[in-house]
């Protein structure tokens, strides 16, 4: 067996592994940009963006990580996730309190333990998708599509089945005036997905 048929051959058996699977081993991608928090409305950028490419047409897993959160009075933060199909999520809203944090480091999967603390601040961990205040107008979104509201709505349910390649925007809000803040290494989102569909090939 010559060296380009043996490696054509290793290809087709780690696809053929990922079809049986179910899913693909999962990506990260990462915008490590500052985001600054202004005292009172939108952050910058708004939106700040991640392009997602090269993973399996349909998700069946996300993960969203803000790195290095400092906010002086947290439950101004109102902070949204829109995929490339337009869908559309609260990750947090009205959490936190009047604790003030800096550099923390946190992620929002479904597997998270908990909601995002009403009160006290918000420690390095995993959490579900929270909108602390129901009744509170969300601020985040200022116009576009319409928003799944955390704790009721899931990663899952929201972006599950849908394609993950694509420009996924992270919408951050201060809503009221006089504390201001920073997502300092900005965030990144993990993708699980299916497998791309196999190719046929030939080797001459």
């Amino acid at each position: 067996m010559d060296r380009r048929t043996s490696q054509v051959q290793a290809l087709g058996a780690a696809l053929l592994m990922a079809c049986v699977s179910g899913t693909v081993a999962a990506q990260t991608f990462s915008n490590s940009n500052l985001i600054l928090v202004k005292s009172s409305g939108p952050a910058e950028p708004y939106p700040s963006q991640i392009v997602v490419s090269g993973v399996g047409t349909s998700l069946t897993g996300l993960t969203v990580t803000l790195r290095s959160v400092g906010h002086t009075f947290p439950a101004d933060l109102d902070i949204a996730l829109v995929g490339p199909t337009g869908a559309a999520i609260v990750l947090q809203s009205d959490c936190g309190g009047s604790a003030a944090m800096g550099k923390v480091t946190y992620t929002f999967s479904d597997s998270g333990m908990t909601l995002p603390p009403a009160a006290g601040g918000i420690a390095a961990g995993s959490y579900r998708p929270g909108d602390c205040e129901p009744g509170k107008e969300f601020a985040a979104l200022q116009a576009g599509p319409p928003v799944s509201t955390g704790g009721v709505a899931t990663l899952g349910k929201v972006y599950g089945g849908t394609n993950p390649n694509g420009t996924w925007n992270l919408f951050v809000v201060d809503d009221s005036s006089g504390d201001s803040g920073i997502i300092q290494d900005g965030w990144s989102i993990t993708i699980e997905s299916t497998p791309v569909e196999l190719q046929k090939f030939t080797i001459e």
